[in-house]
């Protein structure tokens, strides 16, 4: 057993997970390449790794919620690769306009059918508002009218949305507030659907990265997709929505 494997394996134990144990929350590992990339990537390297097919759980709802309890990412030890992986983001800028519309194409452009069947109605693609919802349609309707009301948007206004994805935020404040509604996304499908869904309201919908657009609104708004952004480009994103 390396050192890296060791670590992963006091890790899980001290969440009270047991590799290859017999209770439904253990961790049954498939591939031992599993802990050196948990140990490079973290969350997202566990999750790869399952779609990979490299681990597999009976209740990972329960593993999940053991490693969120003990703050599983803080007692990851920093070595240089994980330094390196950790300062990558800031030492290059991974999201230019260009790479920005490949991933656009690459993880939305790939048909509406997927998102469809694991979204609600208006296909709202962050978290959902839960208190006193009773669905996710709900959940999604609540946190819609709940960013209304902070934006105290007024019959008449205009709003950016960026990142607008398939449209459902727009339609909703349109429909609901009265507002005139520009939403803007570089992914093709996205745009196609959400001019659908809005037409015949004061919505258009552009296909554009948020750094090529200009104008000016009484209010701007982007609704979970900040990790589109990219770490290097923070700054440039909040001087634009200035």
């Amino acid at each position: 057993m390396n050192s890296t494997e060791l670590q992963i394996k006091q890790l899980l134990k001290s969440a009270g997970i047991t590799v290859n144990g017999s209770r439904p929350e253990d961790i049954i590992v498939h591939d031992p390449r599993l802990y050196g990339l948990i140990l490079r990537h973290r969350e997202l390297g566990l999750g790869e790794a399952y779609m990979d097919g490299w681990w597999d759980c009976k209740r990972i709802d329960i593993l999940i919620t053991k490693l969120l309890v003990i703050n599983a990412r803080e007692h990851i030890r920093l070595n240089p690769s994980l330094v390196l992986t950790s300062i990558v983001p800031y030492l290059m800028n991974q999201q230019t306009i260009s790479r920005a519309r490949r991933n656009a194409h690459h993880h939305y452009d790939i048909g509406n059918d997927l998102y469809e069947r694991m979204l609600d109605k208006r296909m709202v693609y962050s978290c959902g508002y839960w208190k006193d919802a009773k669905n996710l349609g709900e959940a999604q309707e609540n946190k819609l009218d709940l960013i209304c009301r902070k934006l105290e948007l007024k019959k008449g206004m205009t709003l950016l949305d960026i990142g607008c994805g398939w449209g459902g935020m727009a339609e909703y404040a349109a429909r609901k507030y009265g507002v005139t509604v520009t939403g803007i996304s570089p992914a093709t499908e996205q745009v196609k659907l959400a001019r659908e869904r809005t037409k015949g309201l004061r919505v258009k919908i552009l296909q554009k990265d948020y750094r090529e657009m200009t104008g000016k609104f009484d209010r701007v708004i982007s609704v979970g997709m900040l990790e589109h952004v990219g770490p290097r480009n923070y700054k440039a994103f909040f001087t634009k929505c200035d």
